[in-house]
């Protein structure tokens, strides 16, 4: 076996599990990332079982990896509290603080908005009631300053719904304060907190 051999991770881009590794290349609806033979070796030949495995994507390097699920299950039982939106641009759910209008902006990155709602079947005539999406049908946003959730300028409960089917949620808001940052419950994966 080649070392240079290329295998496929097929994944649920929502809920980042392992679908499977395979050898021909996906069809164009899967995701899935590339890797070479060599680092999968032990899951092909059964010496790790994919299913305690989930996908990590790598912001930084736009990279994605397998990684223990025990890290991703001590990391969501920690945000089922409050998780702080870390500052950048690359996430799946994007808030954009436009400091000069005082507008907080809320949207799902397209990509990954086009994959629930083809994952899901949504479309303008589904009800608020069928969308339960990771255990949630709102997305709950804090929006403080000084790192500091007790700090509250406004507290925000958008259904997921509402983000899917149209281009974004504005929020205006009034703050005299200048270091701001959002706190919320983490329903996905990756959250990007950005100011304008």
């Amino acid at each position: 076996m080649s070392n240079s051999e290329i295998r496929y991770v097929l994944f649920d881009l929502e809920s980042r599990d392992v679908l499977g590794i395979v050898r021909n290349k996906p069809t164009l609806g899967e995701t899935y990332f590339e890797e070479k033979y060599d680092e999968l070796k032990e899951f092909i030949e059964g010496e790790k079982n994919s299913a305690n495995y989930y996908v990590d994507n790598d912001r930084a390097q736009s990279k994605y990896s397998l990684k223990l699920k025990k890290t991703n299950i001590t990391v969501h039982l920690l945000d089922d509290r409050l998780y702080k939106i870390p500052k950048g641009n690359n996430g799946e759910i994007i808030l954009t603080n436009n400091k000069a209008n005082q507008m907080l902006t809320i949207q799902i990155q397209q990509n990954f908005k086009e994959y629930l709602k083809n994952k899901y079947q949504i479309s303008e005539s589904t009800s608020p009631k069928n969308i339960n999406i990771n255990g949630a049908s709102l997305l709950e946003f804090m929006f403080c300053f000084d790192d500091n959730p007790h700090n509250l300028i406004m507290f925000s409960r958008i259904p997921i719904l509402q983000l899917l089917l149209t281009d974004k949620v504005e929020l205006p808001y009034q703050s005299t304060q200048d270091n701001h940052c959002i706190f919320t419950k983490r329903i996905y994966n990756d959250y990007a907190y950005i100011e304008i």
